[in-house]
């Protein structure tokens, strides 16, 4: 072959070994779910359709659908996709898509995510998916449809350097094609070396920076004025306290009359109102009242028996207080004969659901079904939207007063409201 023929061959082939981009590898994620709007997800079909068609060389375009689960889908039978799946498993269709495009040979890997970013039911976290993207060099690219949930997208596509369009912007195909055309080349990671034994590992010397000439700090002095004022306002209050106690303590109540001390307990002194107690009745004899008081006369008790006496600790401390405490019985039902107890200052709830406080094991109870709120010194029931209904006295209620002796009606079981007395 003659020089001359070499060197055409050399000016044909030279655009393509310089111009050319590499290949590159797309997989196309469309969210099935009933989310997504049909005419949106018509024209993101229609979008997609076109960017098959006006594919360039060296290009592989690959579509998922994913909503209950993932499955590929045929460019052929595209136009047959329809939105109509319960659930969404973005992140786990995510992670298993970016494992595929990782056995790949491609120079570029991207994803589109067609979806609002709503996702209810993977089992992978985003964080994984994302993690596992950015170790082969895989960009992502979202395109938001219907109701776009906009932190989770574009979380998902700013971790992975790529970017977030809305179907309803102008343009937003070009932009998402611009976007995927100026993705870079796949960084090859080459693996870790491992030292060899008897082969001396070589590292660069450490290079240690001059000493940094810092302004010594002058050390505050301590505030011993604010000290010693803090302990003086102390002394102060303390003695202030001290003679307000004493003036307390030191307190006596004094006869008007003799000028006799009076003990706590007496309120009147006995010396003084003795000679003044008078019995105008004499006892009765047999059974008979032999002095029957005059009109007008008034029978006298002595001012001795009306006085308290002086009782010791032990005595005051056997003293109870009765408190009213409300309580629910159980009159019908599974747990008869139990008996719960209400909070007086906190609200009860009960249902079929173990996070209530009175938890009832009864189908025809709803998972959270009533609850008694203390209100200005009542209890006030409060249905909570149950399947049966709450009955109070045979009456369906959706609040109600209780009152002593009423009968609450839940599911198959029944309550008799009470109130009674305990020793605190």
């Amino acid at each position: 072959m003659s020089v001359r023929r070499w060197f055409l061959y050399f000016i044909l082939l030279f655009p393509v070994f310089v111009f050319a981009e590499g290949t590159r590898t797309i997989a196309i994620l469309f969210d099935v779910s009933k989310s997504i709007p049909p005419n949106q997800f018509q024209q993101a079909k229609e979008a997609v359709a076109q960017t098959i068609q006006q594919g360039a060389p060296g290009e592989t375009i690959s579509i998922y659908a994913f909503g209950d689960s993932l499955r590929k889908v045929d460019p052929a039978d595209l136009r047959n996709l329809q939105a109509v799946e319960s659930n969404t498993m973005m992140f786990d269709a995510l992670y298993d898509v970016a494992r595929e495009l990782a056995e790949t040979k491609a120079d570029r890997k991207a994803i589109w995510i067609i979806s609002d970013g709503i996702d209810t039911k993977s089992v992978t976290v985003l964080e994984d998916a994302v993690a596992f993207a950015n170790q082969n060099g895989i960009s992502v690219y979202g395109v938001g449809v219907g109701k776009v949930n906009r932190k989770s997208l574009e979380r998902i596509v700013r971790l992975t350097g790529g970017k977030l369009v809305e179907e309803n912007e102008p343009d937003w195909l070009g932009q998402l094609q611009t976007a995927v055309g100026t993705q870079k080349e796949v960084t090859k990671k080459e693996p870790p070396v491992e030292a060899r034994s008897g082969t001396p590992v070589t590292t660069a010397p450490a290079v240690v920076a001059p000493p940094v000439s810092r302004p010594v700090e002058q050390k505050k002095p301590f505030p011993y004025f604010w000290v010693a004022a803090f302990v003086v306002a102390g002394a102060l209050l303390g003695a202030i306290l001290f003679v307000i106690s004493r003036s307390f303590r030191d307190e006596r109540r004094i006869c008007p009359t003799c000028g006799k001390r009076l003990e706590a307990y007496q309120t009147i002194c006995p010396d003084c109102t003795g000679a003044d107690t008078k019995q105008t009745r004499k006892p009765k004899v047999g059974g008979e009242d032999t002095n029957p008081l005059e009109p007008g006369e008034e029978e006298l008790i002595p001012v001795e028996l009306l006085e308290k006496k002086p009782m010791s600790e032990e005595d005051l401390s056997k003293t109870y207080v009765l408190l009213l405490t409300p309580m629910l019985v159980v009159r019908k039902g599974k747990n008869l004969g139990q008996t719960f107890s209400l909070n007086r200052a906190f609200p009860v709830s009960m249902g079929r659901s173990r996070v209530n406080e009175i938890h009832l094991d009864d189908v025809t109870v709803s998972g959270q079904h009533c609850r008694i709120i203390p209100e200005d010194g009542k209890n006030v029931l409060y249905d909570l939207g149950s399947t049966n209904g709450t009955y109070v006295n045979d009456k369906r209620v959706n609040k109600a007063v209780l009152k002593e002796g009423d009968t609450i009606k839940v599911g198959e079981t029944q309550f008799l409201y009470k109130v009674e007395q305990h020793r605190n």
